[in-house]
């Protein structure tokens, strides 16, 4: 049995279909052209040509007007048609985008009006700043770390007095929601600092280098409970005897960098005593005269789970200090330069390979190049002088990481 034979039949007419091809962008056929001819047109008029922008209809269709391409948007702009086609977008999209810029250009972007504000100020792009080498006006500092959630790169900056305006803030009590604030080599007063930190409760790591911390500064740094990193390595007017009873409430800290800080006998023998039990890092360099052996003991009892430990420049160590050492089960990093009591290389080797966890030592100032490759092949696997500068509570280390803090990219 045959199938029967189906045939579909076009019954429209040729007005109608000469529209409803029209609607769809489409032209029919010529049957009077030859196939060859035909496949040449259809190739021929593939290209945009200026005949063929000549040949298009100026009559928009349907489809156009409901489905707007993108040289479409261009034209309106082009022919002055200000439409907002951002506003078409939701907020969660509108941000997506925004993520993309840089902080200065957000912050240009905020002044367009009252909707782009609100989102270019949102804490979700505000999470990290990087504004090192700036230079802050009154008043201008609060309205950016009001906004940041996370962490705030402001080394090598300048800050004036006073922080905050009070129509800028409207009266409100200041909080800053940060948590890593590095203010390494920043130019600002006690006072200023002593405030920053104040309204900084949420602070877990800190770095303070060079920076002028009295009195003051050190009694609000006592209030931050979650501290758990302060790098105060070559601060100014330092009160030793302060100092020391300040770290001791701080109970989390774990990393602690209080080297060259021009500290006392006494005020060392005091400080050795009252660090947390908990430390793991510290950074005791240049100390010259005022570290003696019996402190490093009274440290190696109180701190036994220290890792990292810098003694360099301590002109007072002996080898005494060195059988201290022997206490600290998980010690791995050791730093004696230009220690210049320590034994001779063949006695030093001896004290290093009581050192069960021992993986680098720093003795720059020391030994000899000679003297480094007989003590490197007898120490073997510990390294030895691969660490020229303490990285102990330094938010960044490395040039090529310039825009990272503790190794958190911060948005420039």
């Amino acid at each position: 049995m045959e199938r029967p034979e189906t045939r579909v039949v076009w019954d429209m007419s040729r007005d109608e279909t000469a529209r409803i091809y029209e609607d769809i962008g489409i032209k029919e056929l010529d049957v009077n052209i030859d196939i060859r001819d035909r496949d040449i047109l259809k190739i021929r008029n593939s290209f945009t040509t200026p005949e063929n922008q000549q040949q298009t209809p100026t009559k928009k269709s349907i489809s156009d007007a409901k489905h707007a391409c993108k040289c479409q948007l261009f034209q309106n702009y082009a022919h002055g048609c200000e439409i907002d086609y951002f506003a078409t977008l939701s907020d969660e999209v509108m941000l997506s985008i925004l993520r993309w810029l840089p902080q200065y250009q957000l912050a240009r972007c905020a002044s367009i009006n009252k909707r782009w504000n609100r989102l270019c100020m949102d804490d979700s792009l505000w999470k990290t700043v990087y504004l090192c080498e700036k230079k802050f006006r009154p008043g201008t500092l609060a309205r950016v770390l009001k906004r940041v959630g996370l962490a705030a790169k402001l080394a090598r900056g300048s800050i004036d007095a006073p922080l905050s305006q009070f129509n800028s803030i409207k009266r409100r009590p200041l909080h800053f929601p940060l948590q890593y604030l590095d203010l390494s080599m920043c130019s600002v007063d006690p006072e200023t600092l002593a405030q920053i930190i104040r309204v900084s409760p949420n602070l877990r790591k800190l770095s303070l280098e060079s920076c002028t911390v009295n009195r003051e500064v050190l009694q609000h740094l006592s209030s931050l409970d979650g501290l758990d990193e302060l790098n105060l390595c070559m601060a100014q007017e330092v009160d030793g005897a302060q100092l020391g009873s300040v770290l001791g409430k701080l109970s989390k800290l774990t990393t602690i960098n209080i080297g060259w800080l021009n500290l006392s006998k006494s005020d060392v023998s005091r400080l050795v005593q009252t660090l947390p039990r908990g430390l793991e890092k510290l950074n005791l360099s240049g100390c010259r005269g005022s570290l003696l052996d019996k402190d490093v003991e009274r440290l190696v009892v109180g701190c036994p789970q220290l890792t990292d430990l810098d003694l360099s420049d301590a002109s007072s160590l002996t080898g005494e200090a060195l059988m201290s050492l022997e206490r600290l089960p998980s010690l791995q990093h050791l730093a004696l330069s230009r220690c210049y009591r320590i034994p001779n290389p063949a006695q030093l080797s001896e004290y290093l390979r009581r050192l069960r966890s021992l993986c680098a030592v720093e003795l720059f100032g020391l030994i000899t190049e000679p003297e480094l490759k007989t003590l490197s092949s007898f120490l073997l696997p510990v390294h030895i002088n691969t660490h020229p500068f303490c990285s102990i509570a330094r938010p960044t280390m490395s040039i090529r990481r310039q825009e990272y803090i503790w190794g958190m990219y911060c948005k420039a």
